[in-house]
């Protein structure tokens, strides 16, 4: 059993990974920014806390804060309001930054290919 380095909770490591798949599709429990109880991991998510979740681009190689570069796409191109971060990952079939993933929404709305 793990020990929950926020509430100080003991808790089941693989349990907190399987519910945070569940709850979190396409995100990875392992790029936590520690090993959290659900609850906590839960509450860090839902709160889009700064540097509690980091990815790597696929493109570039960048390691990113999740929601940092979630909410700059959004608001980079007024165009792009409606594409989230996760929306260019299942179209892309890869993780990318924002600025990547900008690129590829920059290209497909240039191009009028909406297929990516």
């Amino acid at each position: 059993m793990a020990r929950c380095p926020r509430c100080g909770e003991k808790f089941d490591r693989d349990e907190a990974e399987y519910q945070f798949s569940s709850k979190y599709f396409g995100l990875n429990y392992d790029h936590l920014s520690e090993p959290l109880c659900f609850e906590c991991a839960r509450n860090a998510m839902e709160a889009e806390e700064p540097g509690v979740y980091m990815e790597t681009c696929e493109q570039c190689g960048s390691s990113f804060d999740y929601f940092q570069a979630k909410s700059s796409l959004a608001y980079d191109d007024p165009r792009y309001m409606d594409a989230d971060l996760q929306f260019v990952w299942d179209k892309t079939g890869s993780i990318l930054c924002a600025q990547c993933a900008n690129e590829h929404l920059s290209e497909m709305y240039y191009s009028g290919d909406d297929g990516f």
